[in-house]
């Protein structure tokens, strides 16, 4: 929080065209104290020196004054460690969330900008519920509290649905998958093989599909066990590799997990970041053009640990790539879904970087937690 601990700073950046309409919708939120900007570096002092505490940044605006800059920009707030959020405007003051930069909350697929606001508050001040904040709500602030409220338990329904849906889906593939599996090794006609192999992967990969969404809704829930211990973040990265061999030969694609110069140890749960790493070489195999390359590096300081993955020759344009990353519908990238949730848990997030003539970056990144 800011040097005036009784006020939150808030920064928006979007066209001045839109100020009056954001005093309107924050005009009850009495604890924050909210700046305007058109220009995403007129308050960089302010944002270096930790006095703005929320930045919340319209990205089509910003794409539309900085189309070029995006990615640099990003990784500038990224930097900056100041929980920032792109947002898009729909109608009125709902939004949807683009990209979420140094901050483990995981806001849903839409809500209302001043809800977001009320959510990061109660973030930054530990609290579990947004009324034991010592603020001078007005009734209006106390219903949006419980439309929050409401919106939660909704989710919470949705996530137990998905759970119970896909753990039935999963036993039932399982059925099928053993026979095909015993079919394949005992089928004579070699013409055959490639046929059996293709729906043998077919029916691995919706069985992953139905444990990933099984797996976020157990994160949502609560459900799942978390058990943190120290561990080395290249070997996470190896086994994920390991775990999609198959899919690699089968694309024809080379990868290759470069050894860091040092250690990269990170505290967290072994299991989650394996499925967390899964996900996303999983995604990015599927944007890399058959008899492609793919190179993963490391690098450490005292603040934080990057993970880069650079794709050499892909399959899809840069920007349908950066749509397929900064997904935030849980239906339409449920790997990825799983991916930021698992790394909010551990103080990380993933980037694209798109400014390379040639392929693209996709970046993972972790603060370096207070056990290391």
């Amino acid at each position: 929080m800011s040097n005036n601990e009784s006020v939150i700073q808030v920064l928006i950046i979007d066209s001045n065209v839109n100020t009056s309409e954001y005093n309107k919708i924050f005009k009850d939120i009495t604890c924050c104290h909210f700046l305007y900007s058109e220009d995403h570096l007129q308050y960089i002092n302010l944002i270096k020196q930790k006095i703005i505490d929320v930045i919340l940044i319209n990205i089509k605006y910003l794409s539309e004054q900085q189309p070029k800059d995006l990615n640099i920009i990003k990784k500038q707030y990224r930097d900056f460690g100041i929980p920032t959020f792109f947002f898009r405007l729909k109608s009125g003051q709902e939004i949807t969330i683009d990209y979420i930069l140094n901050t483990s909350i995981v806001p849903p697929d839409n809500l209302l900008i001043s809800d977001l606001v009320l959510k990061q508050i109660a973030h930054n001040t530990n609290e579990e519920k947004i009324d034991d904040i010592q603020l001078k709500y007005t009734v209006s602030n106390e219903n949006k509290i419980l439309d929050i409220a409401e919106s939660n338990e909704i989710n919470q329904q949705k996530a137990v649905f998905i759970r119970n849906i896909t753990y039935e889906i999963r036993t039932l593939l399982n059925n099928i998958s053993a026979p095909v599996q015993l079919i394949k090794e005992k089928i004579d006609d070699p013409e055959l093989v490639p046929f059996f192999g293709i729906i043998d992967t077919t029916l691995s990969k919706l069985v992953e599909f139905t444990f990933k969404a099984t797996l976020s809704s157990d994160l949502k829930l609560g459900n799942y066990p978390i058990r943190k211990t120290f561990l080395n973040l290249d070997e996470i990265v190896r086994f994920s590799v390991l775990e999609l061999t198959e899919f690699l030969e089968f694309e024809k694609i080379k990868l290759n997990v470069n050894t860091p110069e040092s250690k990269v140890s990170l505290y967290g749960d072994k299991d989650l970041l394996f499925h967390g790493f899964n996900a996303i070489l999983d995604k990015i195999i599927n944007i890399t053009k058959e008899n492609g390359a793919i190179r993963i590096d490391f690098s450490a300081d005292n603040e934080k640990i990057d993970c880069k993955i650079f794709i050499d020759n892909i399959s899809y344009p840069k920007q349908g790539i950066l749509e397929i990353f900064n997904s935030t519908s849980i239906e339409q990238e449920i790997g990825l879904a799983l991916a930021k949730n698992v790394l909010s848990i551990h103080q990380g997030s993933y980037w694209v970087d798109l400014t390379k003539d040639k392929g693209v970056t996709i970046g993972i990144s972790f603060k370096i937690s207070d056990h290391e």
